[in-house]
């Protein structure tokens, strides 16, 4: 190779590393202190406007205790847990911690009730150094359940759609906790 050759290839080497760079810093979407999750810098929560929801006498999710799903693919047990403000909150258990009780270092969501039984979640999830999301999903409560729903259809009622147990879903069951503290920071 030449020197034009050299020069060329390296030039066009600092150009691509200074947009990785500009987008690292300056192009991202979300925050996160050393105590805390990603949060948006930005919030574009649909669930939280124009209020968030209050939850009523009559709704079937339970905030006194948190909702847990042991999985196959993670070690971990996943949880969710609502607050009735319209908040949620969710994140890993690592055998017998209480991240539960430390929402600050949860992920962050809303939630809205469609009827007593089936309702709205929105959560903020950080992909990359760069980039987050909003995630949504729909479930239904039947007895101590979460039937929750990974894509699905917004208008379409949820007693329309079947539940399997191949894909798309996620089954949370009520766990009773000793002690629930801690408020959501979002």
């Amino acid at each position: 190779m030449d020197r034009k050759s050299i020069l060329i290839v390296t030039l066009l080497g600092l150009l691509c590393n200074s947009c990785i760079y500009y987008n690292l810093y300056f192009n991202r979407n979300y925050y996160r202190t050393e105590t805390t999750r990603p949060r948006p810098i930005l919030p574009r929560f649909r669930l939280a406007k124009p209020e968030p929801y209050r939850l009523k006498a009559e709704d079937q999710i339970d905030t006194t205790v948190i909702y847990i799903a042991k999985t196959k693919v993670f070690k971990d047990i996943v949880f969710l847990r609502f607050f009735g403000n319209g908040r949620v909150a969710s994140g890993f258990l690592e055998e017998d911690s209480l991240e539960y009780n430390k929402p600050k270092r949860c992920v962050a969501g809303y939630y809205r009730m469609r009827s007593p039984t089936e309702f709205e979640l929105q959560k903020f999830l950080a992909y990359s150094t760069t980039h987050a999301s909003y995630e949504y999903y729909r479930g239904v409560v039947r007895g101590d359940t979460l039937f929750i729903h990974f894509d699905p259809p917004r208008k379409k009622p949820f007693s329309e759609i079947k539940i399997n147990n191949k894909k798309g879903y996620s089954f949370y069951v009520k766990q009773k906790v000793d002690t629930l503290i801690g408020k959501p920071d979002w």
